[in-house]
Parts: structure tokens; sequence; C-alpha cells
């Protein structure tokens, strides 16, 4: 096949694997000839049996197929800009036409048909034609959610929440809430560990407020279910080090887990571009609410707003990824009575959190004895309205039935609505 940049650029949508296929968001329009004869051989593979094809699949149909070195995010510029070049010098040739034939309104109504068209490729996904899109879109999912199952977007230690939510996918936002040191960076974390160790996915680890160290180490702990406490204070047994120490080296996973400080990310701007190079497959920013905004002349209210609809508008949506980002609770929330339950209400900082959110999880529950071996987390938004609330466990430095550094899900104790 002859090595065209709309060839290039399926090639390398290819070497994406599944995941990573489904996260373009292409208009087939942007092909031409053998190129979209590739890309409907590719697509029509994946509508029909859930997986990409394997290369010597494609090269019995299409012969030998180019290479593609670079990112997929430069084809597919090349390809949309030429489409655009293509599509502009066609429209003002046939506007001249009627130029020509005296018929102003007729030029005028090519260019505007053109320009309407135009706006419809570049924001393919946000603006979709039933009729025509519906199909494919619809059996892309379905077949992607059947054949990875349980793997499929980014899943949680939680059998109860990933049940409700289905997976975490493009254009999700997860917002973690919660009162200081009740436990948000801790629940993070453990998805984070659960994404790399269970479902051998990439996950980018912003932390607004501790330095990578620390991060390290409780990862560190979660991996290995090593007390956090004595590995912090260097007073593990000599047993308890050697095993910790063997189960570190030999570390299976080759794939990442990427740990980012505050000083490499402060802006949205600067995660965009991190994600861009490093190619995660889910971004959590610990403490968002901490990061800067552009516009600094503006109220810690209107900072908090404009953060997150980038976060939003930006990352998850403008890459194509999931989010997961950790805000506070306000003084009120942990005040409630027994009988009140958290709402939205009590987000602090900004009402824009809890709108723009796909899901909003809550840690509302004041330190008892209880919570020092388990916590409650509230569900308190889901996309389609759920509401409920399930129990994990807490342990840290003490023994727990499933060892040291357990966070996993306490049986029988979810309790879920479906509004």
């Amino acid at each position: 096949m002859i090595g065209t940049i709309g060839s290039r650029l399926v090639v390398s949508m290819l070497s994406l694997g599944l995941d990573g296929f489904m996260k373009v968001s292409i208009d087939p329009r942007v092909f031409t000839g053998a190129e979209l004869d590739l890309w409907t051989m590719v697509n029509g593979h994946v509508l029909n049996y859930g997986a990409l094809p394997v290369p010597e699949t494609v090269v019995a149909e299409f012969g030998e197929l180019p290479d593609a070195p670079e990112v997929t995010e430069y084809y597919l510029e090349k390809v949309r800009s030429r489409y655009v070049h293509q599509s502009v010098k066609k429209a003002i040739l046939e506007a001249d036409k009627h130029l020509h034939a005296m018929d102003a309104e007729k030029a005028k109504s090519v260019l505007f048909d053109v320009l309407l068209e135009l706006n419809l490729a570049q924001n393919k996904g946000k603006l979709v034609n039933f009729t025509e899109e519906a199909r494919d879109l619809v059996i892309r999912e379905y077949k992607a959610k059947i054949t990875q199952g349980d793997n499929y977007g980014i899943q949680t230690p939680w059998g109860s929440l990933n049940a409700l939510m289905g997976g975490l996918v493009g254009g999700d936002l997860l917002v973690i809430a919660g009162r200081p040191s009740s436990g948000k960076s801790y629940m993070s974390m453990a998805i984070c560990e659960h994404v790399w160790n269970v479902q051998k996915k990439v996950p980018l680890f912003i932390s607004m407020e501790m330095k990578p160290l620390l991060i390290l180490q409780r990862a560190a702990a979660l991996h290995t279910h090593t007390p956090i406490t004595l590995l912090r204070t260097g007073a593990l047994s000599s047993k308890g080090y050697e095993a910790f120490r063997y189960k570190m080296e030999h570390i299976e996973n080759k794939h990442p887990w990427w740990v980012v400080d505050r000083a490499l990310a402060p802006t949205v701007r600067d995660i965009s571009l991190l994600v861009r190079q490093l190619h995660p497959d889910v971004v959590v920013v610990d403490g968002a609410y901490l990061l800067t905004h552009t516009e600094t002349r503006v109220s810690n209210w209107e900072k908090v707003k404009g953060v997150v609809e980038d976060l939003k508008e930006h990352i998850a949506e403008g890459l194509n990824l999931p989010v997961i980002a950790n805000y506070q609770l306000s003084r009120e929330a942990v005040k409630k009575k027994a009988k009140e339950v958290a709402g939205l209400e009590d987000l602090a900082y900004s009402d824009a959190i809890a709108q723009i959110a796909s899901i909003v999880l809550g840690l509302v529950d004041q330190e008892t004895i209880e919570t020092l071996v388990r916590k409650r987390v509230q569900i308190m938004k889901g996309r389609s309205g759920e509401t409920g609330e399930f129990w994990i466990n807490w342990i840290f430095d003490i023994l727990g039935p499933k060892g040291y550094m357990d966070f996993s899900e306490c049986s029988g104790e979810s309790n879920m609505a479906y509004l």
C-alpha cells in the first residue's frame, strides 16, 4: 500500500491496541481512496469482533503496510489539515463558478456549507448524527465491553462501584471528596495500584500536596502489603524487610506507573503536555483544588470552577481519557446528624465540581473506632443519578483479614439505589 498520510494514521492507530484505538475520535471523511478502504476494514473488524485485526490479516488484504514512526496525534493533525485544505479549495473553485455566473447567493451557500461540514468534522464526537453514526458508535462500545469484560475501561478495587459505573472511560471525571486526612489520597492510590497491577494499564498520579518519595512509599506498601508506618520509619523486622525487598525486586509489571510532583504540572495545560508525552490510561490529580488557573486575578471560587471545567474539557474530553480528581468537603458535611446525608452542596469551593463531575464519591463519616478499620464511601452522584454507599477495609499497620494495607471492599456491605 502506498504510504499516504492517511494509511500511516491507520497503522499508527493499530499500534495503540483496542483501548487506544477506541479513544481516537475521527471522521472517516478525512480518508481518501485506499486509505478509506483500510480504515473501513479495520473499523469493521472492531465492530464485528470487538478486537483489532492482527497485522497479518491486514497485510493479506492490502499488501505491505507503511511505517508510522510518529505519534498518532501527528498523523491525525496532518490528515485533518489535508481534509480542510482540500474541502476549502474545492468550495472556493465552486463558489468562483457561481460568482462568474453572477449568483452571489449560491456562492455564499457553497462557502457556508463547507464551513459547517468542517466544523462538524472538527468536533467529531461532540456533535453526532444518530442516523449515520449510532450503529458504529454504539456497537463498537458494546463489543469492547463484551470482549474486555472486567478489564473494560478503568476499574477500581471495589466491585459494587464497578458494577454501578461499568468502568471509567474517556470523558469521565470521577471526584473523590472528603475532609483533610480523610483518606482521599489512599483511595486514589488504591485505584492506581489496581489499574497498574490487575488491569496492566498505565496510571499517572499527580500530587499537588505530597512529594514523590511519600507517594512511592505508599504505593510500595500497597503493592507489597507492608505496614506503611514501619516502612516509613525504618522499623520493619529483618524478615519483614527481606520480604518487602524481594517483592519490590521481582515486580513483574513492565509498564510504568507515573508519579509527578506538582512543580512539573501546576496547571491543566501542563497536565495535558504530560499526558501527550507519557500516554497514560488514567490521570489522577490528588489535591486538584490546588491546581493553578491561567487567570490569576479571580476569586478562589472562580479559580476552582475554571480548573474543573478545564480538567473535563481539555483532559477528560479533549484527550478522551478518564480523570480522577480529589476535592474537599466543607466542615458542615461531617457535622450533620446521623440521619442527615451529606450532599453535593457540601463540596467545598465551587458548585461547578458537582455539576461537571460524572461521578462523585464522598468520605463523609466522622472519625470513630469503627472507621479505624473500615470506611463508608458514599456515592453522592452517579452518571444517571445513582446513589448509595459501600464499605471498604481501612487496614494500615494492623493485620487484617487480607493482610496489611488492605482497602478492598467489605463483602455484603453495599447499598445501591438506581434512580
